[in-house]
């Protein structure tokens, strides 16, 4: 007569007992069944925390497909959208871990508003960036966000204005709270009529005794140096066609 095995019952045992048969072969994989996010969780949290004593700071270097496959657990991405990173996020959410945080993000991770929105916030708060200022968006620079993230944040946003007007909103124009490396006609010409007309609120006689200083107090200055040859009146001739010209040591004079 044969030995009679008992079956075991998978729903009595802990989590990570059950991981352990499948580990020592005794199980050549989880019971049908058996597995969900919560149950992941559990082994998941055991085996870094317990077994691998990782802290937080080795499970963003460490915890990758390779580490999981080699403990068994290449499977247990299918419920996560056969991502390590969403599986690590799920397990430890006392460690508030974002996906910039990781080596590489999801496919088309940057392509969503939301994602560059709450990246932009975090790095203010990391930084401590009043972003409640144009002074606070100004400390955003490309450098900064490669810092933390490389360059696709940048390139999926069409630049960094791009990027810090998700959270902005239009509330500043890009001279207020980036550095212009360049400036466009359109540039310039918009740059001219908001310094004028928002800014400085003049009629067109008051526009005749704008200064450098004028430029300079609204970060505009590099635009007159980089666009139009040091030269307000080639900023005005651009964004007023034909309304003003220069009279001598006299000045810049309205026509008539």
């Amino acid at each position: 007569m044969g030995k009679i095995v008992k079956k075991r019952d998978y729903t009595k045992m802990k989590p990570f007992e059950v991981y352990s048969l499948v580990v020592r072969g005794e199980l050549k994989k989880f019971p049908h069944n058996y597995l969900d996010k919560d149950i992941i969780k559990e082994i998941v949290r055991h085996l870094i925390l317990v077994v691998y004593n990782f802290t937080r700071e080795d499970v963003i270097a460490k915890a990758n497909h390779k580490f999981f496959s080699d403990n068994f657990l290449g499977g247990a991405r299918k419920f996560f959208g056969v991502s390590d990173m969403t599986m690590i996020i799920y397990c430890f959410p006392e460690w508030d871990i974002k996906y910039w945080e990781f080596k590489e993000v999801p496919p088309g991770f940057w392509q969503h508003v939301e994602n560059c929105k709450d990246f932009v916030l975090w790095v203010a708060e990391k930084e401590n960036f009043d972003l409640n200022t144009k002074e606070g968006f100004r400390k955003i620079t490309a450098k900064v966000i490669y810092k933390y993230a490389g360059d696709k944040p940048l390139s999926y946003s069409g630049g960094i204005f791009g990027l810090l007007d998700i959270v902005a909103c239009g509330k500043f124009k890009k001279w207020e709270i980036t550095k212009m490396v360049s400036w466009s006609k359109e540039d310039i010409i918009d740059a001219t009529k908001w310094l004028v007309e928002k800014k400085l609120k003049y009629t067109p006689e008051q526009v005749c005794n704008i200064k450098i200083e004028d430029f300079a107090k609204n970060s505009l200055d590099g635009m007159l140096q980089k666009g139009c040859n040091h030269s307000i009146l080639e900023a005005l001739n651009l964004a007023y066609p034909g309304m003003y010209f220069r009279e001598g040591t006299r000045g810049i004079k309205l026509k008539k």
